[in-house]
């Protein structure tokens, strides 16, 4: 929906293109959003609601932004179980706008049948647009993945990044934009994956993920933020297990030091 039909000014073409495409951008982001761990949703059979959880407030507050400046609309939000929770009441002609991209939000099934969740045609269409949507959307249901696995003469990385996505439909949607944006994705039953260097440096440098978002839970990655991660992943091919230890153990634990450390030197 463009911008020249919500307003009347003095504007030039040139001026309210670039709005338009400004608007665009974030409207791809905010789908990235709703996509995965956000929703639009009908209340009571009566009211809409737009809303998002996340528990990275960095990126609650990215949701809550990309909300005011589409639409002028402000979020409340609450903190509970780990996770931050927001939302806000939506008119008929937001609800409108959105569901004409995409006929639901919801990737859950209904009554055991998927729903229609799709990425818009805006989106697949546009080369940068598709990137902003992906960002966002491996930003909030995505990770990177080091695996150290047992080779035949000691252990080997296998750097990945992967988004996670239980809807089939979504899934293929999600691996065939890739394939159009000249990555190589494996598909599974549960996510789209990432791997090899070609691609790997490919997305860390067309993609990646939305800054200051940090790794939340208890693992080895706690702290980090994914893009970091990611910039390091996609820098350290050179890097080898056999110089890092001899089990596994070592392997991990040098590994974790190097990213907290001088690592952050290979971004």
């Amino acid at each position: 929906m463009k911008f020249k039909n919500f307003i009347k000014s003095d504007f030039s073409e040139t001026e309210i293109r670039k709005i338009d495409e400004n608007r665009d951008v974030q409207l791809a982001r905010l789908i990235g959003l709703l996509l995965t761990d956000g929703g639009l949703s009908l209340i009571s059979g009566k009211k809409w609601r737009v809303h998002f959880t996340s528990n990275s407030e960095e990126f609650m507050k990215e949701f809550e932004s990309l909300v005011k400046q589409l639409f002028n609309l402000s979020t409340t939000k609450e903190y509970r179980n780990g996770a931050w929770k927001a939302q806000t009441w939506t008119s008929r002609k937001v609800k409108d706008e959105l569901i004409g991209y995409s006929p639901t939000y919801r990737t859950l099934s209904r009554e055991g049948k998927e729903t229609e969740a799709k990425i818009p045609d805006f989106i697949v269409s546009n080369q940068e647009l598709a990137k902003q949507f992906l960002k966002y959307a491996f930003t909030a249901d995505g990770t990177v993945i080091f695996n150290i696995g047992k080779a035949k003469y000691g252990y080997r990385f296998d750097r990945c990044a992967k988004l996670y996505c239980e809807h089939s439909s979504l899934r293929k949607q999600y691996f065939e934009l890739l394939k159009k944006l000249g990555y190589n994705p494996i598909i599974l039953k549960d996510a789209v994956l990432l791997r090899k260097p070609a691609n790997m440096k490919k997305f860390a440098n067309e993609i990646g993920f939305v800054e200051g978002v940090k790794i939340s839970g208890n693992g080895l990655w706690k702290g980090i933020t994914k893009f970091q991660l990611m910039k390091f992943a996609a820098n350290s091919y050179d890097l080898k297990p056999k110089a890092l230890g001899n089990s596994k153990n070592d392997i991990h634990t040098n590994l974790v030091n190097l990213i907290l450390g001088s690592g952050y030197q290979m971004i």
